[in-house]
């Protein structure tokens, strides 16, 4: 409803950091307290855990809605100026054509493209293909949000990783959780930055004995796969190794991930997919019946199944895996 909601967002936690700042120079007194850190100029607040909690998903909020605002706003109004002027050029040239129905934010996307853009990349701005304007916007995700110093989410990244990597010093785990989803929402923005963290994501996946943070890391891994499929890819078998996850949760949602990216050919089936079919003879009758079914799909889907069965069958008869043979039998079968 508004021309720049962007602008408006960056307001609003503007607001919200003068409203911290007051608190931590008041006399308010919090058991758990928590030290926030910003980059460049290091400004140092200690706030309780409840009001950085609700900091954090805000700034975690604020960046997916941005991703949202380019990538659906700003992208298809820019198409339809650009649909605009060859309909005139086509009227001035004496053909007919369709009219085409106006979208919400047409006077905006121009100026959110100028307010984000490097002032150096003003030639890229106002683009007059649809390519040139995908191009902008790739620009703006990768080089602008998380990186240029006038950024306003720049701010932040510091805090957050910091925040994630120390968790002995942070150690309220509604803290953590929130702030990993909020990382996780950052590396949706940028490929760069997703490449630059993707370690550290996985190492809190390893080193977690957490069951609901490992599965809210396994959801945000397969939104990140659909974003930066390249950066994931390395990492697939760290997924994969959670298919044997003692807690049926974890397992469970490696299963549905797994079967959802495959599925929708956003990673390569190989060996490693004899993993997912050992879920065939999981103790857990739901996680049996759901991984059936994402075999009888992808059955009928390729023959991607085919290629790999080779490595299928020599993964599950190796002797190490002490696999039964009646559950050899049953995933043959």
């Amino acid at each position: 409803m508004v021309q720049s909601p962007d602008a408006v967002c960056e307001d609003i936690l503007l607001i919200i950091l003068e409203k911290c700042n007051e608190i931590a120079n008041g006399d308010r007194e919090s058991e758990e307290s928590v030290r926030l850190s910003q980059n460049s100029k290091i400004v140092q607040y200690t706030l309780c855990s409840e009001i950085l909690k609700r900091l954090i998903y805000t700034i975690g909020m604020f960046a997916l809605r941005e991703l949202i605002f380019l990538d659906t706003n700003v992208y298809h109004n820019m198409k339809y100026r650009q649909e605009l002027k060859n309909m005139k050029k086509n009227v001035v040239n004496g053909r007919a054509n369709k009219s085409i129905s106006s979208p919400a934010l047409d006077t905006s996307a121009s100026n959110a493209l100028k307010r984000m853009a490097d002032p150096d990349e003003e030639a890229l701005v106002g683009p007059t293909a649809e390519d040139n304007i995908a191009e902008v916007i790739t620009y703006i995700y990768e080089e602008v949000l998380l990186f240029k110093s006038q950024s306003f989410l720049k701010k932040f990244t510091s805090c957050i990783t910091h925040i994630c990597r120390n968790p002995a010093i942070y150690n309220d785990d509604e803290l953590q959780q929130t702030t990993i989803i909020t990382l996780i929402r950052l590396m949706c923005v940028s490929s760069k930055f997703c490449e630059s963290n993707l370690g550290l994501l996985m190492n809190i996946l390893s080193g977690t004995k957490k069951s609901s943070l490992k599965c809210n890391i396994i959801i945000g891994v397969a939104d990140l796969t659909f974003r930066s499929p390249n950066v994931t890819e390395p990492w697939a078998g760290q997924i994969y190794s959670n298919l044997h996850d003692t807690n049926l949760q974890v397992r469970m949602t490696t299963v549905k991930m797994l079967s959802y990216l495959i599925m929708h050919e956003m990673i390569r089936v190989k060996g490693q997919v004899s993993d997912l079919a050992l879920r065939l003879v999981d103790e857990n009758e739901d996680i049996r019946t759901c991984t059936e079914e994402f075999f009888k799909e992808i059955a009928t889907k390729s023959t991607m199944l085919y290629n790999v069965m080779p490595d299928i069958i020599s993964r599950l008869s190796d002797s190490t895996l002490n696999l039964e043979e009646e559950k050899y039998r049953t995933i043959m079968r």
